[in-house]
């Protein structure tokens, strides 16, 4: 069976209000990805394929395959900004592979943070 997957969005996001003589006030938004749910055996509590164990390194590379693929998708489709709402605990995985950044005020266990795939 699958021992990770990932769900992604692309969403609209308002980022300004623009003021011009002409039109007035215009909302200007951005198309980013979102990454709804990153998941994994480890997250579950199933670590076993078969008899065989998963490894915690194969687990992060295989989160970190899945990530990357999402976001090449983003990319090729001009997205260049995103965000997910990360549990406590995969905010280091996020931001030692992606150089993503908390933003805003963390709740419980979910962390908001951004990242620009232009940097």
């Amino acid at each position: 069976g699958p021992i990770a997957f990932i769900q992604y969005s692309f969403c609209w996001y308002r980022v300004e209000e623009k003021i011009s003589a002409a039109s007035g006030a215009e909302k200007v938004s951005e198309l980013v990805v979102f990454l709804d749910a990153l998941v994994s055996d480890s997250d579950t509590g199933a670590v076993a394929e078969g008899s065989n164990l998963i490894s915690h390194d194969d687990l992060e590379c295989v989160k970190t395959l899945l990530t990357s693929l999402a976001l090449v998708h983003a990319a090729r489709a001009n997205i260049w900004y995103g965000m997910v709402d990360s549990p406590q605990s995969s905010v280091q995985f996020f931001t030692k592979y992606f150089r993503m950044s908390a933003i805003g005020k963390e709740t419980s266990d979910v962390v908001p943070l951004v990242f620009d795939l232009k940097k």
